[in-house]
């Protein structure tokens, strides 16, 4: 399962800084991490509801949303 971290510009800069390298820039890039199975990504979105909107693809993908700190 990937844990995929949203927020803004700051929140997802702060949780890079701890690690979590792999920012989803775009649809290429989302495919890549899910195929790779990368523990954690980072996406700027408001909600999960937003990262939906903006990749539909991970509705019917094995992962869990959760606020960056």
């Amino acid at each position: 399962m990937t844990r995929v971290l949203y927020g803004d510009s700051r929140a997802l800069a702060r949780a890079e800084d701890q690690g979590f390298v792999h920012c989803v820039r775009d649809d290429a890039s989302l495919e890549t991490f899910l195929k790779e199975g990368r523990d954690t990504i980072l996406v700027h979105a408001e909600s999960p509801e937003g990262v939906i909107r903006r990749y539909p693809r991970l509705a019917s993908a094995n992962v869990t949303f959760e606020a960056a700190a």
